[in-house]
């Protein structure tokens, strides 16, 4: 969802929490400064050829973004040292066909199912894209995403629209 929530507050804002950056598809839940971090200044490292993506992301990307959650005042170099983002956020990645969940401490998880959440939104979300799943659901991933938001928010008061639902797919 696209909505921000603070001390009972909640506000929409302009710049949705899910973006494209160097062939991934990135979502965060938690700080919103760590995906502005993301987005607009840590630099995408390249991917070495024939690298294993679980090896590129756990050695490369996760150095390389605390790096820039230490540099962009986001994360102090030695508050919270085993932290490689702000504590209790966390960064769903969609790259090279799977999905990734990346944690605060930064362990980087690739599950057996085929599909995720993050959030306060999670289990109720989860829930909804297993039944799709195990009902054999062929509707588009966006339409079954926007339904798993849908029905998270009808259960969580922190999660409302609008929803930004992003693809790698090029919409015709």
């Amino acid at each position: 969802d696209d909505g921000a929530y603070s001390d009972g507050e909640r506000e929409v804002r302009k710049h949705p929490k899910v973006f494209a950056k160097g062939g991934m598809l990135i979502g965060s839940c938690g700080s919103l400064r760590m995906p502005q971090i993301i987005q607009h200044c840590m630099h995408q490292p390249a991917h070495p050829k024939g690298m294993p993506v679980m090896r590129y992301l756990v050695g490369t990307w996760v150095p390389t973004l605390r790096k820039a959650m230490v540099d962009g005042s986001a994360l102090t170099d030695k508050e919270n040292s085993d932290l490689v983002m702000p504590d209790d956020s966390g960064i769903l990645l969609g790259y090279r066909g799977s999905l990734f969940t990346v944690e605060d401490d930064g362990n980087v998880g690739e599950f057996v199912i085929p599909y995720m959440a993050i959030g306060s939104g999670e289990p109720h979300a989860m829930g909804a894209l297993c039944q799709q799943t195990m009902l054999g659901d062929t509707r588009p991933p966006e339409v079954r995403v926007r339904d798993a938001l849908e029905i998270a928010a009808a259960h969580i008061n922190n999660v409302s629209g609008p929803f930004t639902i992003i693809s790698t797919v090029e919409q015709e």
